[in-house]
């Protein structure tokens, strides 16, 4: 594996990483160079070589009239790799007591055992197609009366109306639906 997709996974960016594998490999070199070879702009370069100089991976010293840029000893690499450690182990910390209201929200979090169709288009696509099904015997109907219409297959359940179309995933479902929905007068809803 190359250092710089290690660099990468211990949080270095792709530039650092890439500056850095190249230092380690050919030792001292110019901006210009490191430019040049990487194939990036000599400003870009200049930026990642302070910022690495700035995290003490790298040093730079004058010879004659430019900078030459050097690696730090590789122990750096460790040293930052463990306070990152750190720091994400206290990370962790500060979530651990959050972890039960996390878990409480997840569990409010709708199930979408049940979704509607409303629209006079999608419940008349949902009949033409249950239709289409039905003739191929890829579904059934298992409940009909004057208003309502049950149909199933193994992968869902539908109730249909001429106002509405549910769809369960599956039997269980549509009958705790129904239990709910037993007692309620609806005339007595206000609108």
């Amino acid at each position: 594996m190359k250092l710089s997709n290690i660099l990468r996974k211990i949080g270095f960016s792709k530039k650092e990483s890439e500056i850095l594998e190249y230092l380690y490999e050919k030792g001292k070199s110019k901006a210009s160079q490191i430019s040049r070879e990487l194939n990036i702009p000599k400003s870009t370069a200049l930026f990642v070589l302070y910022r690495l100089e700035d995290k003490n991976f790298i040093f730079k010293r004058k010879e004659g009239r430019a900078y030459i840029f050097e690696p730090n000893d590789p122990t750096n690499l460790l040293k930052h790799l463990e306070t990152r450690i750190k720091r994400e182990k206290m990370k962790r910390q500060k979530l651990l007591p959050l972890i039960p209201e996390i878990r409480r929200l997840k569990d409010l979090k709708p199930d979408n055992k049940i979704h509607f169709y409303e629209k006079s288009s999608s419940i008349k696509d949902l009949k033409h197609s249950i239709s289409e099904r039905l003739d191929n015997k890829d579904i059934e109907k298992i409940y009909s009366n004057k208003e309502k219409r049950v149909y199933h297959n193994e992968d869902f359940t539908f109730l249909i109306t001429k106002d509405i179309a549910i769809r369960f995933d599956d039997i269980e479902t549509l009958k705790k639906f129904i239990s709910a929905c037993k007692d309620i007068d609806e005339k007595r809803i206000k609108s």
